[in-house]
Formats: structure tokens, sequence, C-alpha cells
């Protein structure tokens, strides 16, 4: 499996098998944006069925209505790949949309 780690909205870093995918920007919000990381991440999933794939939010600020929608979707097709989906370090902002929205019981998320 061979992912471009220089790519500019993502970090990927496999550790032992599973896969850790650290966001760069603080904003994710524009639809060209989501469809890049959803294109990656959805190729990522695909290849590599039975991964755990963690999410770090540490960079992230802000993130659109349809970004937690990609995440649902995400979470839906890994689970069907016998997988996991773990998000993390999510600032106070963004845990509060996903407590708001009720998602916090649909995603395993580590808090800081």
């Amino acid at each position: 499996m061979r992912f471009d780690l220089n790519n500019p909205y993502l970090i990927i870093e496999p550790i032992y098998g599973d896969v850790l995918i650290t966001f760069r920007d603080a904003k994710i919000a524009d639809a060209d944006h989501i469809e890049a990381i959803e294109k990656h991440i959805t190729e990522l999933v695909n290849v590599s069925p039975g991964t755990t794939v963690t999410l770090d939010f540490k960079n992230v600020k802000f993130m659109s209505s349809s970004f937690l929608g990609f995440l649902l979707k995400l979470h839906k097709a890994i689970a069907q790949s016998q997988g996991k989906l773990k998000l993390r370090n999510m600032s106070k902002q963004i845990y509060q949309i996903f407590k708001i929205t009720s998602l916090h019981k649909v995603f395993k998320i580590e808090k800081k």
C-alpha cells in the first residue's frame, strides 16, 4: 500500500497495520477540499479492509456539516469492512458539534 505522504490535506502514518490520519488544515469546509479528503481516505479504506483508522483532529478548528456527512459514510464503510474508526484530539468546539448532533454516541472519540 503506497500513499502520497506529501498530501496537501492529510498526514498519513501506517502504524502496525493500522493507519493514523492527521488533518493538516484548521478549516475543513470547502467542497473541493472535502472531496479530495474523501477520495484519499476512501481509497485507503478500500485497499485495507479490517484496518483501524484513527483520524486526528488536533489541527482542526472548524468543519462543515458536509464533512460530518462524510464521516458518517466513512464510519459505515469501515464497519462493513470489519475495521474500526476512531477520532481523537478534538478541540472543545469540535467535540461540541458532535455532542449537539449526538454523534458522540456514534463514533469512538478519544479525548485529549
